[in-house]
C-alpha cells in the first residue's frame, strides 16, 4: 500500500513539473524564449522538481 502512495507522490511531482516545463518553454508559441530569463528560472525549477520526484520515488516507503 505504501508503494502506491510513493507512486502517487511521484506522479504529482511529474504533473507539476510538466506544467512548469510547458509554461517555461511555451510549447504552443515561443517567440522570445532566449531573451526572457524568467522562463529559464522556471525551467530550472521544473528540472529540480523532476529530480525531487525521482528521489521521492526511490525512498524506501514501500
Amino acid at each position: 500500500m505504501k508503494r502506491g502512495f510513493a507512486v502517487t507522490g511521484f506522479l504529482l511531482y511529474l504533473i507539476v513539473a510538466l506544467y512548469q516545463i510547458n509554461f517555461a518553454l511555451g510549447l504552443i508559441n515561443m517567440p522570445n524564449f532566449i531573451v526572457s530569463i524568467e522562463k529559464w528560472i522556471i525551467l530550472l525549477g521544473a528540472i529540480l522538481i523532476i529530480m525531487g520526484g525521482i528521489k521521492y520515488l526511490r525512498r524506501d516507503y514501500y
